[in-house]
């Protein structure tokens, strides 16, 4: 490391000390006296928290090490930081990223509940050069195959214990839940296909997102979808499915 670089971190460390005295980290975080945040799942890699604010319910003031976002449920929301207060509309698979600390409070100030997936690395594991056709086949191939052919250990290997499905209607499933319906029941659309709009790999966060459209002969609708890297593994913790519609024929 050169001198100047070792300056810089020498100064920098005792600031973010400074910085987060005393305050608490955001999964521990509440809003007068109740609590907003859960931790959903934590290995020696990667920590996974879901934080949830009704209409007028904040976030007290928190810090947050490194981490990637992303938003289940929008709304408007007032942040307070160091820099001043400014009003933020967020809408469903948004996300955002921080490759440092942090330190804010936070308020929703819309007439939505909105809720986010906070999701901090612990190792950061480089991407593969694999990793983008390996998220591909993923959604496009294993997790329909799953479905399609009720097979719920595939689903199993595909879905990361903390995983939330969030449908067109706001009802929300579990991996439980998810690999309850596939056993139970039965799904092959016709002519269904997964196009994939957008795929972002995130490496420093061990974070993946695909956005895109099932489309079926019957039906279509978009999702956004949320993958973490456990090991040399993908899984998924979140779905948001929206813009659910019948597809009608046309007459001859």
């Amino acid at each position: 490391m050169k001198l100047a670089s070792f300056v810089l971190v020498l100064i920098a460390l005792p600031a973010m000390a400074d910085q987060t005295a005393g305050l608490p980290h955001a999964f521990e975080a509440g809003w007068q006296g109740e609590e907003t945040c859960e931790l959903l799942f934590e290995d020696p890699s990667v920590r996974v928290g879901r934080c949830v604010f009704p209409p007028g319910v904040g976030h007290e003031k928190h810090y947050h090490n490194p981490h990637f976002g992303y938003t289940l449920e929008g709304s408007t929301v007032r942040l307070s930081d160091a820099s001043g207060d400014r009003e933020l509309t967020t809408s469903a698979g948004s996300t955002w990223s921080s490759d440092s600390v942090t330190v804010h409070e936070a308020l929703n100030i819309g007439d939505t509940d909105t809720s986010y997936l906070i999701i901090e690395p612990l190792v950061t594991q480089p991407a593969s050069s694999d990793d983008e056709a390996t998220l591909r086949h993923f959604k496009t191939v294993l997790w329909p195959q799953a479905y399609r052919t009720q097979d719920d250990e595939l689903l199993d290997q595909l879905l990361h214990d903390s995983f939330e499905l969030i449908d067109a209607e706001g009802n929300r499933s579990t991996k439980e839940g998810e690999l309850e319906f596939v056993r139970n029941n039965q799904w092959n659309p016709p002519g269904f296909e997964y196009h994939i709009e957008r795929l972002a790999i995130y490496p420093a966060q061990n974070m993946a997102i695909i956005d895109g459209r099932g489309v079926a002969r019957d039906y279509e609708y978009a999702s956004s979808n949320v993958l973490i890297k456990v090991g040399d593994n993908w899984r998924a913790v979140s779905s948001h499915v929206s813009g659910f519609k019948e597809i009608t024929a046309a007459n001859d």
